[in-house]
């Protein structure tokens, strides 16, 4: 699976193995937390689904 997709089809920041919701989540958390300035506490995300993710999959990602 791609990661990183973007709106206008940009290139995506890696290719790996397709994991379950729960692996997914840790994996985009962990990518996204790394990249946060020094000192920042808190980080915003958006979740979009491109009109083929259910909202139970949004709401299973969203326990981390």
């Amino acid at each position: 699976m791609a990661l990183d997709l973007g709106v206008h089809v940009e290139p995506g920041i890696s290719e790996e193995t397709i994991v379950c919701a729960t692996d997914l989540a840790a994996l985009l958390t962990d990518k996204l937390l790394a990249e946060r300035p020094f000192g920042a506490k808190r980080v915003g995300t958006i979740l979009n689904g491109l009109g083929a993710t259910n909202m139970k999959s949004f709401l299973h990602s969203c326990r981390r």
